[in-house]
């Protein structure tokens, strides 16, 4: 198992910080073969760039995240 980051980790990052996590995670989705996994990956970007305050983007990457759902799925 892998170590979750604390809330207060979270909760203390910084803007910069959180981009740097967006680009991480938008790295590891592109790599990534797995719907699961690409789905999460796009959902942790999602959130990161929310914590950015770049909600355009936010919405983007949830749009890409719903979208790796086969569609028997999604809502």
């Amino acid at each position: 198992k892998s170590a979750k980051p604390s809330y207060n980790v979270i909760m203390s990052m910084n803007k910069d910080e959180w981009k740097k996590m967006a680009d991480l995670y938008t790295k590891e989705f592109e790599k990534e073969k797995s719907w699961k996994r690409k789905a999460k990956w796009a959902s942790n970007t999602a959130l990161s760039y929310e914590y950015t305050d770049d909600i355009d983007t936010a919405l983007k990457w949830i749009n890409i995240a719903y979208n790796q759902l086969p569609t028997n799925k999604r809502l």
